[in-house]
């Protein structure tokens, strides 16, 4: 077995017929939302804008590194997730417009209190 922190996450697999390491997008059913919101708002601290189009949060534009590539997720499964944090912890929004998906961060978001309070949730989640 391959003990390495993208094992653990199940980003990539070993395939005993080729002895080799895969890594496929998948869902990820089992990336916490917490965990997925916190690198989302890093990424929105860093860039000190409002909005993220969602194929830049999937495919990388270069300025950042995209979640969806690095978690390995579908597209259809990272706007899902982001549909959640959205309904769960109100810190952003997702608006179609002209066909492009955005991610918008609510006005009054405190990054530094919002990453410490998404940690918490997922930290109290575990332990339960």
């Amino acid at each position: 077995a391959l003990d390495s922190p993208l094992s653990m996450l199940r980003l990539i697999s070993h395939s005993a017929d080729l002895n080799i390491y895969i890594s496929i997008p998948d869902d990820r059913y089992g990336l916490p939302e917490e965990v997925l919101a916190i690198a989302v708002m890093q990424i929105f601290k860093s860039i000190n804008q409002k909005t993220i189009p969602v194929k830049d949060l999937m495919y990388s534009n270069g300025k950042f590194s995209a979640p969806g590539a690095v978690f390995r997720m579908t597209e259809s499964s990272l706007i899902g997730k982001l549909e959640v944090i959205s309904r769960k912890y109100k810190i952003l929004h997702i608006q179609e417009t002209a066909g492009i998906n955005q991610i918008y961060l609510n006005v009054n978001t405190n990054f530094d209190e919002t990453i410490r309070d998404l940690l918490h949730n997922y930290y109290m989640k575990e332990a339960a």
